[in-house]
């Protein structure tokens, strides 16, 4: 699914900035748990980050929700990922998304209502959930592309338990994408500005609400600076990587304070400047 709005579209979703993330939290989460799916989290990355945890989840969750809202190009890459092995998927869009690409759109859509309102969201969880244990019921562990496109290979995963395969696919890894996520996610970070989390993240810190204002603060601050900030958590520690970029020091200032509401959580800040 989307992680963030795309700018184009902030106004169409009453201008908030985190739509999706209220999507995933109010409407996906309660109707996938409702359907007796476990539900695993989206992480949010910059877009040239297709980070091997969501691909590894891709190839092994039995149940793939694919919210196609915005057209989203990460949405369409890990499409495709999951339907080349061969695995079922759950379609679905907000009203607001009036027309897919023609390849997808042949499949069954279960569209929801974008406003999230107080009065219908408890009968959009209940349609959510019917239309999820529907689909799993009806796929048999198959994806329904299959039947249409009428492949007949699948991909093979990668043999992940031998570790001289796995050693040498991390070197090229190294030799192909750089030696840190800086440096990879440097050369779109001005398309794809803002806050980005690494992995593992909420794992590490517990989630509160002055720790996602820090958060939208500094995603504020990276996108008006139109470039990336990313975050690492540790054991109660958080690192924020400014990377190469000059801020204002009235900004920094405006960091550092907010970050004083996170105790006992100790914040750090690093710059390559």
């Amino acid at each position: 699914m989307p992680i963030s709005t795309p700018a184009r579209s902030v106004d169409a979703y009453g201008h908030d900035a985190d739509h999706f993330v209220h999507v995933y939290e109010h409407l996906f989460v309660p109707a996938i748990k409702s359907s007796g799916h476990i539900p695993i989290s989206p992480s949010a990355r910059g877009s040239d980050l297709i980070h091997a945890g969501i691909v590894k989840n891709l190839q092994e969750a039995d149940l793939v929700l694919c919210d196609v809202s915005t057209i989203n190009a990460n949405v369409f890459f890990e499409l495709g990922i999951r339907t080349a092995l061969d695995k079922p998927i759950v379609f679905v869009r907000d009203n607001l998304t009036q027309s897919v690409p023609f390849d997808a759109a042949i499949m069954n859509f279960h569209t929801y209502d974008a406003r999230l309102a107080l009065w219908s969201i408890e009968e959009e969880i209940a349609n959510l959930a019917r239309h999820i244990t529907e689909v799993a019921e009806r796929a048999e562990g198959r994806n329904h592309l299959w039947k249409y496109f009428g492949l007949t290979e699948r991909a093979e995963p990668p043999d992940v338990d031998n570790p001289l395969e796995s050693k040498v696919d991390l070197i090229l890894q190294e030799i192909q994408g750089g030696s840190s996520p800086r440096q990879r996610s440097q050369m779109n970070a001005r398309v794809n500005a803002g806050a980005v989390l690494e992995p593992g993240f909420w794992e590490r810190l517990r989630r509160t609400d002055e720790l996602q204002d820090f958060i939208r603060m500094v995603d504020d601050l990276a996108k008006r600076r139109r470039t990336q900030i990313i975050l690492t958590a540790f054991d109660n520690e958080l690192l924020v990587d400014l990377g190469k970029d000059i801020f204002l020091s009235e900004d920094i200032d405006r960091l550092q304070m907010a970050s004083l509401l996170l105790q006992p959580i100790k914040v750090e800040f690093s710059s390559a400047v």
